[in-house]
């Protein structure tokens, strides 16, 4: 929910007239007509200051307005709601809890402070407040995305969006909730409801690229790749200067498998926008999806010195330098990526490459080993365990190991290639001939050692 303050309207001076009344008896004391009037005055220019964005002049004349007459409810209310749009929240909040000590059953003000709970992050007390301002107005469409919107930060989707879906019910073109309902149904990946809705908020609002990204985003994941594409391109070119719309577009081109088109993209929201690590990863990927992998190197490298603790680029790091034969720096990498997620699969096999490579072929073994253990059937992890063996002379440990990649996928012709291989060293020329054949019949470049 973005930050957005409702200035209250006294519509009427004899309305002000009688909460000056009331809160004057509260507090013990009159105030005359003549200051009420200036009060009300000094306030109603501080609405109208504050709806032009002049923000510090409104505060100004709110504070005036309370100088005359202190206990002036809406004052204090529109003053909070001021102070918040100043992202001084914790004084917006005492603002508006001084107001509602003299009108207690004001529910707008309530809903301000739910706003600015809100913004504080303090979510269960921004609920409770907006709770309070839907028993005294039920009809309250801005409670309830507010309501939902505080739920939806301490993790309640499913509360957020019957609360969205309640403002809705109220007010069917209320723009701020059908976003906020597009992004509930995202985090519970309902993408084709996530994109319904987003078109509805785009025909209210046609500009808001923030939600055009999102339901291109939606778009893009219900299976309509080269319309999300598309849309995304139309974005880049209506917002050029937008790093965010450039880094999307990239994101759609390299789901297309347009590898160079997502590169350029994600290039020139670097150059709009340096130091993005989430870019910086993106462009890596793409790097090495183009074999460009010193250029991978070098984006991970900036990314990671933005973002250390990124276990994912740290693995992507890692196979780059194994694809440039750097096999010491690649085991580096992967050790630290594995600090941060001990037990994940792809930087375990990634590191027994890498040390096998360096040939530290008892450290290999013992991660293929982790790789399986984790991995059952990661036929990859097992055929590199077999060639360790086989090089350590474990002729029969390897050829079970062989066997066993083969029988998690029967297609792996360096598998049966190398099983025959062990075969011929344990003296079974019979059935090594057949893997032989086997291994040519799938891979014909592999050519049993007797017909070279």
């Amino acid at each position: 929910m973005t930050r957005r303050a409702t200035i209250a309207s006294i519509a009427l001076l004899c309305f002000a007239a009688l909460s000056f009344a009331s809160s004057a008896r509260a507090q013990g004391r009159r105030v005359s007509s003549s200051d009420q009037k200036k009060a009300a005055d000094l306030y109603n220019q501080g609405r109208t200051d504050f709806a032009k964005g002049q923000i510090d002049q409104s505060i100004a004349l709110f504070k005036q307005a309370l100088a005359l007459y202190p206990a002036f409810p809406e004052a204090l209310t529109n003053l909070g709601m001021a102070l918040d749009a100043k992202g001084d929240d914790s004084a917006a909040a005492s603002q508006i809890e001084l107001a509602l000590q003299y009108q207690p059953n004001d529910a707008l003000a309530e809903g301000d402070l739910g706003l600015v709970l809100y913004h504080e992050k303090k979510y269960s007390d921004a609920i409770a407040a907006y709770q309070k301002a839907l028993s005294l107005k039920p009809d309250f469409p801005e409670a309830y995305n507010g309501l939902g919107a505080a739920q939806f930060a301490s993790g309640d989707a499913a509360s957020a969006e019957a609360n969205y879906q309640k403002a809705l019910s109220i007010r069917p073109n209320y723009f701020d909730a059908l976003g906020n309902l597009g992004a509930a149904y995202v985090s519970q990946q309902r993408w084709s409801e996530a994109a319904a809705v987003y078109q509805k908020a785009l025909a209210l609002n046609p500009d808001a690229s923030d939600v055009r990204a999102n339901y291109l985003s939606a778009l893009q994941h219900t299976g309509h790749s080269t319309d999300a594409a598309s849309g995304y391109q139309q974005l880049a070119d209506k917002n050029p200067t937008d790093p965010s719309a450039w880094y999307q577009l990239g994101h759609a081109q390299y789901g297309q498998s347009q590898f160079d088109a997502a590169i350029a993209s994600f290039q020139k929201s670097l150059a709009l926008k340096p130091g993005q690590p989430d870019v910086e990863f993106s462009l890596a990927r793409a790097f090495v999806d183009v074999s460009k992998f010193s250029d991978a190197i070098d984006a991970y490298q900036k990314g990671l010195a933005l973002q250390p603790a990124s276990a994912e680029a740290l693995s992507g790091l890692g196979d780059a330098y194994l694809k440039t034969n750097q096999p010491r720096k690649a085991a580096d990498a992967f050790r630290k990526s594995l600090a941060i997620q001990p037990n994940a699969a792809g930087p375990l096999f990634g590191l027994g490459l890498a040390l096998m490579n360096s040939a530290d072929l008892d450290g290999a073994s013992a991660a293929f080993i982790k790789v399986i253990a984790a991995q059952p059937t990661n036929y990859a992890a097992v055929f590199d365990l077999g060639n360790i063996l086989f090089n350590q002379g474990q002729y029969a440990l390897a050829a079970d190991r062989y066997r066993q990649a083969i029988k998690l996928n029967p297609n792996l012709a360096q598998a049966h290639f190398n099983l025959a291989a062990v075969l011929i060293r344990l003296n079974d020329s019979a059935a090594a001939a057949q893997e032989y054949a086997t291994a040519h019949k799938l891979d014909p470049s592999l050519i049993p050692p007797a017909s070279k």
